[in-house]
């Protein structure tokens, strides 16, 4: 369901000495690659769409999280949501929960993005700790994959989705959270109101 290739772009050296490799990833290359025998031919995307920006509306729909890793001495946490992608950054600090492992967000959220460029969407639980709040995890989307893909523009209603956290210190999942997404054009997101889920 990838319509593109991602490969991390490196520096550093490969031989450091004593202490291994010193390579660390200053970003990545996001492209589409084809070897074909004319020119001409079909490589699954249409490239023209790829050197336009379009401006699109993406609405991203959170119900719930399901076994967040405790973060306070309790044995819960007091999760809140943080949403960024491209310049745009949103959080749900104000209406945190209090001790839950398990809280019934149910967010909804309009964004303007403008792709290619605002492709990657992050979206993180906290945990409110009053100064200093604790990462649980995050969960990321590739907005332009899904927008580039026909078999994902196809669905009609979107699918329902159950995403893994990961914090980037533990290799153990955080929990889950359970949402879908939907991307529309200005005009069709006019037409077609957000989804009442509260």
């Amino acid at each position: 369901m990838k319509p593109f290739d991602e490969v991390g772009v490196f520096t550093g050296k490969k031989r450091a000495g004593r202490f291994g490799s010193t390579y660390r990833q200053m970003g990545s290359f996001k492209g589409v690659v084809a070897l074909t025998e004319q020119k001409n031919d079909d490589i699954g995307i249409n490239t023209n769409d790829l050197l336009v920006p379009k401006n699109l509306i993406v609405r991203l729909y959170i119900l719930r999280a399901y076994r967040l890793t405790p973060m306070d001495r309790d044995g819960t946490c007091d999760p809140y949501l943080k949403i960024e992608i491209g310049k745009t950054k949103i959080s749900t600090r104000k209406n945190r929960f209090r001790n839950t492992l398990e809280p019934e967000f149910y967010e909804s959220f309009e964004i303007p993005v403008t792709i290619p460029g605002d492709g990657k969407m992050t979206i993180g639980v906290w945990d409110w700790d009053g100064l200093g709040d604790d990462l649980v995890g995050t969960t990321q989307l590739d907005i332009e994959d899904r927008w580039f893909t026909d078999a994902w523009k196809a669905f009609k209603l979107k699918p329902l989705e159950r995403r893994t956290l990961h914090n980037p210190s533990s290799s153990f999942a955080q929990g889950k959270l359970e949402m879908w997404v939907e991307i529309l054009t200005p005009n069709d997101a006019k037409r077609a109101p957000m989804i009442n889920i509260k």
